[in-house]
This record gives C-alpha cells, sequence and structure tokens, in this order.
C-alpha cells in the first residue's frame, strides 16, 4: 500500500500562523505610522508657534507734565466755540414757581373784659340819699362792683343802677345776689341802704388771643422765598443733564410776588402766604470747554510729542456772572503728560527674530527716551520675536 507524506503542520495549522504574522505585520505598521504622525505634529507645533507667535510689548517712556491756565468765557451769543478768543456757546434755563402754605400765628394778646348787670338799690330811709360815682358794691359772695355813675335814691324807694365788676374774669359772672355798701359802713346808712340783683352778671372774661403779627408774616415770606428757590435749582438741575455745567452761582433767583390774606393784627390762630419765584441759570456744555481747553494745549506742545490720554487732567471754576448780558467767565486749568513720539514700525522692524535680552538691549540703546520695557510671548515657551511685524503689538505705559 502506497504511503501518504503531510507537511510538518496540517493546513489548519499554517492558515493560523500566517494570520499571526500578518497581524504582527500590520500591527507595526500602525506603530510606525502614530510615531511618524507625532513626529510631524511635534515639529509642526514648533513650527506652527514660532510661524503664527505673538508678542505683546509694553513700553515706558520718559514723560514731562505740561500744564496751562487760561480764562474762557461761555456767552449766549455765542453760536460755536471761538478758539481765537476762547469763547464757548453758552444756554439760559428760566423757571419760575409759586408755593403756599398755612403758618401758626405767634403773637399773643390777654384780653380781659369786666362782668356787668343791674343792681336795684334800695333806701329805707326816710331821707333821700345820694351815692358818689364809683360806689362800691359787695356780693354775698364777696365780689365787688361799682357803680361807672352817681346815684340819687328818694326816701323810701329804690333805683336800677347799671354796674361793673371791679375786676376782670368769669369769676365775676355771679348769679343773682344781695349787696351792702362797704362805704357806708360805720353809719346808720349802712343798715337802711341794700341791693339786690335779679339776674345774673355777664360778660366777665380773661383770655388769650392769638395774633399775627408783622415778624409772622416775614419769617412765612422767607421760609417760602428759601423753598422756592431750592425748588427752582432743583429744578433747573433737573432740565439740565450730565453733558451741561450749572454753576450753583450762575443762577438767578429773585421773588416775584407775595400774598396773604390777612395783615399784621389779624386776630387768627393760622394764616396763609403764597410767594412766587422765578429764577435763571447760564449753563454750557463739558463737552465745548473740554474741547477748547485741548485745542490750546495741543498748540503749546511740540509735533514730535504725543498726550497719554489717560493722563489729561481739567479743572475749572467759576469767576464772575453777568446775568444782564448773559455770560460767565471761567478760570480752567488743564494738564497732561506727554512723551516723545516714536515710531512703532522702527521698533518692530529692528527686533524681528531677535531674542528676549537682544530686543531690550536694542530698543534701550536705539531709544534713550524709553527707559523701561516689559515682554509677552506667546505662546509662553517662545522667547524669539516673531518674523511677521503685525504679530508685534505695542502698548505706550505712564507710571
Amino acid at each position: 500500500m502506497a504511503k501518504k507524506f503531510y507537511d510538518i503542520f496540517p493546513p489548519e495549522s499554517q492558515k493560523e500562523i500566517l494570520f499571526e504574522k500578518a497581524k504582527k505585520s500590520s500591527f507595526f505598521s500602525l506603530k510606525l505610522f502614530f510615531l511618524i504622525l507625532a513626529i510631524f505634529i511635534i515639529f509642526g507645533g514648533f513650527f506652527a508657534s514660532f510661524r503664527f507667535s505673538t508678542l505683546d510689548l509694553e513700553i515706558w517712556p520718559e514723560t514731562e507734565t505740561i500744564i496751562k491756565e487760561e480764562k474762557i468765557s461761555a456767552a449766549l451769543d455765542a453760536k460755536e466755540i471761538d478758539f481765537l478768543n476762547k469763547i464757548i456757546p453758552a444756554n439760559l434755563f428760566e423757571e419760575e414757581k409759586e408755593v403756599w402754605q398755612e403758618f401758626p400765628a405767634t403773637g399773643t394778646e390777654f384780653r380781659e373784659e369786666k362782668a356787668k348787670g343791674k343792681i336795684r338799690v334800695f333806701n329805707k330811709a326816710r331821707a333821700a340819699l345820694s351815692l358818689i360815682k364809683e360806689t362800691r358794691f359787695l356780693s354775698e359772695g364777696d365780689k365787688t362792683f361799682i357803680s361807672p355813675k352817681p346815684i340819687f335814691i328818694p326816701g323810701n324807694s329804690y333805683v336800677d343802677v347799671e354796674v361793673v365788676a371791679i375786676g376782670a374774669g368769669k369769676d365775676y359772672n355771679i348769679g343773682p345776689s344781695n349787696f351792702s355798701v362797704p362805704g357806708l359802713k360805720g353809719t346808720n346808712r349802712y343798715f337802711t341802704t341794700s341791693g339786690q340783683s335779679f339776674e345774673s352778671m355777664k360778660g366777665g372774661s380773661r383770655e388769650e388771643i392769638k395774633k399775627v403779627t408783622q415778624e409772622d408774616l416775614k419769617n412765612a415770606k422767607d421760609f417760602l422765598a428759601e423753598k422756592i428757590f431750592s425748588g427752582l435749582q432743583n429744578s433747573l438741575k433737573e432740565k439740565s443733564s450730565p453733558q451741561l455745567i450749572l454753576f450753583d452761582e450762575a443762577v438767578s433767583k429773585e421773588i416775584a410776588d407775595v400774598f396773604s390774606p390777612v395783615k399784621a393784627g389779624a386776630e387768627i390762630e393760622r394764616f396763609g402766604f403764597s410767594v412766587k419765584g422765578k429764577a435763571k441759570a447760564i449753563v454750557f456744555k463739558k463737552s465745548d470747554l473740554e474741547n477748547l481747553l485741548e485745542e490750546l494745549l495741543l498748540l503749546e506742545i511740540n509735533s514730535d510729542k504725543k498726550i497719554f490720554p489717560e493722563s489729561l487732567s481739567i479743572n475749572y471754576e467759576l469767576k464772575s456772572v453777568d446775568f444782564k448780558n448773559n455770560q460767565i467767565e471761567i478760570d480752567a486749568k488743564i494738564s497732561a503728560k506727554v512723551y516723545q513720539d516714536i515710531d512703532t514700525d522702527t521698533i518692530k522692524n529692528k527686533i524681528l527674530k531677535k531674542r528676549e535680552n537682544q530686543i531690550k538691549e536694542i530698543i534701550l540703546e536705539s531709544f534713550p527716551k524709553i527707559f523701561k520695557i516689559e515682554m509677552k510671548f506667546h505662546p509662553f515657551w517662545i522667547n524669539r520675536a516673531p518674523v511677521d511685524p503685525e504679530r508685534i503689538k505695542i502698548y505706550w505705559k505712564d507710571f
């Protein structure tokens, strides 16, 4: 019988071996691909970071302060800024208000009234009796009344007499009473002469009366004037805006009319008072003043100098007001820091592709008016200026 010959491995095993070899070869190729990709990314990243890097350059130049003081006019008839004569336009605001208020009367007067009435005076003697003016009659309650006229009483008769209390007050408003005549005491006439009232005495009083004084009227006027002036001032400020300058001293205020329905001496506890006031104010635009002062400052600065805008300072105060001509005078002062103007393109071109230490050395040596610089590279691991000047930003700094 013929013999059969076999390979070292069966067919199935050969397939497995081939698969493993292919698998290993594929894995190696994948590793090689990622390795090449990583190298490409790293070198590409370094190239891109250098090619597209940026530099922020902060420069502190030497500065000097320029100060200029000016006298500026703001006039109603000015239509635009007059740089030659230093005049700016002004506006006129006007306001009118009226206020009414009640006030307490502070004047006092004590008013006293004496009680009055009638007494029937009896003469029980045969002979007639004459009593002098202001004869006193004493009541059972010890209240004294007098007769304002002399009295004549026939014998065995009587007369009715008008009497007035000797003192003021309600205590003398007594009811019907019997009376004696103290002036006749010690004589027989004292026992034959008497009086009697049949009705109450009336009209006795003592009270405090409130009256309006001249001082009350003056104080009311002054109070309302201050109140209305404050209101007018606030109204003018409300009419104004942050863009307008309104000096408190540039406001003219006057009392147009005052009225009260009562006069000094009126006997009332409260009285009304009204005041009408007018005000006008001269205002001007803040921007007009600033523009004028900045222009005047620029005339003082050489063309090779530049201003730090943040250092610009303007101060002003009111000097005088002329309401007749609707004009105000202003004392103003403007100041700013200036520095030598250096062409930024020149700086950029000098430091292209230079390292950090080279950049500082070049700038400080080439531009003696610069005394300090700071650099910020992006990304942070770069320490060389970009190749493109557009990727260099320069910022001027002031201490």
